[in-house]
Formats: C-alpha cells, structure tokens, sequence
C-alpha cells in the first residue's frame, strides 16, 4: 500500500490488512517452526558455552595472576631460580606461562620469564622465552621484542638485534617508549657497522619524539658518531 493510498484508506481496510499480514505472519512461522526451534536450541546451546569458557577463562586469568604474585614475589628477593623454575611450595613462570598461556596473566609471567633469564645471564633461553610470548598488548609485544633484541646483542648478533629493536620501536605504542626502543636500535645499527642506517634512524628519533629519554640518546649517540667519524678522517 502506497503513502497516498494509506491516508485514503478506512480503518476497517486498515484493521483488515493488518490481520491479512498477521495472517501471513502465523503462516510462515507454522510453516518454519521446526527450524526456528532448532535455531533456537542451536543459539541458547553455544550462549551457554560461551558464558561457561567465559567463566573458566576469568576463573584461569584470577589463578594465573596469583600465582604470578608469588613468582614475583621471589623475584624481587633475589631468589631468581625458584621464580622461573618454582619449587615444591610455589609454581615458577615457566610452569605459570605454560599452563595460563591464554590469559594475560600467563603471557606476563613468559615476559617475566625472558626478562629473568637474561639477569641469569641466559640470552639463549631468554630469546626462546621471549619469541613464544604471544600476549595482545602492543607495548608488551614491543618488550617482548626488545627483550629479544637484547638476547641477540649478547649472542653477538648485532644487525638482528637491530632490526628486532628497531620492531619493538614500532610496535610500542607509548611515545616514550618508542624513543627509547628506536634510539636502540640505531646505537645496535651502528655497532653492526650499518652506520647510514643508524643516522637515519636517530635523526628520525630526534624529530618525532623531542624531550623524551630516546631522544636524548640519540642526540647523544649522533654526537658520538660524529665524533668518530672526525677521528678517522
């Protein structure tokens, strides 16, 4: 029925092309009733698993950050190697990030575990640690990737702890923190002998992050490298 016809129409036409309407209504919903209770059952099943893996996922994340608590705890009272491994009394953050790993509390304890490691003086376990770190945050990613990044530096890796800083640099979000992982990079840049690379990158670093922490290395680092470069001339 168009506009026009509707304002000329009689209540009763009205009355009569609403029920004509529920009657096509009741039809169709006789016609597709099984379906519609399949349909049905199908959504209100999957609604209570989402709700029970939600329930166990919130159950797991409060677990997880427990037993994080403890493993910090023995971090900061120097007690390294229980914290990573555990003992009989307490799970370490390899056991934590092992068994959590879909929490963002297992994610942090693998962070806390590459981190830890590299105190030990550990780089090949800490950059295993660090790559399996799979958490969502970006600036987490990004220490997950700086942590990496100073694996390779201690392994001797200089243009692939580079190119892993210069990622975490771009992956961080906080402004701050970019400075800081960019003006890294380019000092790693420079001690692979990439020298124009690490130029770029600290030039890049002093125009975009201006009074942060990063760009004062990289004034500081530029300096150095003109410094040297003077030195060889």
């Amino acid at each position: 029925m168009t506009e026009q016809e509707r304002q000329h129409s009689t209540p009763q036409e009205e009355t009569d092309s609403l029920a004509h309407k529920a009657d096509l209504l009741l039809a169709w919903l006789m016609k597709y009733q099984k379906q519609m209770i399949a349909a049905g059952v199908v959504i209100v099943l999957a609604a209570a698993g989402i709700f029970y893996l939600f329930q166990q996922q919130r159950a797991q994340e409060r677990e997880a950050s427990r037993l994080l608590g403890f493993a910090i705890a023995n971090i900061d009272n120097g007690n390294m190697e229980r914290a990573i491994e555990g003992d009989s009394l307490s799970v370490g953050l390899a056991g934590i990030a092992d068994t959590y790993s879909s929490t963002e509390s297992g994610q942090l304890a693998r962070l806390f575990e590459a981190k830890t490691l590299l105190a030990l003086d550990r780089p090949d376990e800490a950059l295993t640690a660090s790559r399996s770190f799979s958490g969502s945050t970006p600036d987490l990613k990004a220490a997950a990737l700086a942590c990496a990044a100073e694996s390779l530096e201690r392994l001797a890796e200089p243009l692939e702890a580079a190119q892993q800083m210069e990622k975490a640099g771009n992956t961080a979000e906080n402004h701050a923190l970019k400075a800081i992982y960019l003006a890294d990079a380019a000092a790693l840049f420079a001690a692979a002998e990439e020298t124009a690379q690490a130029i770029t990158l600290l030039h890049k670093v002093e125009e975009q992050y201006p009074g942060t922490t990063g760009a004062a290395r990289a004034q500081q680092k530029l300096q150095q490298l003109s410094a040297t470069a003077d030195t060889e001339r």
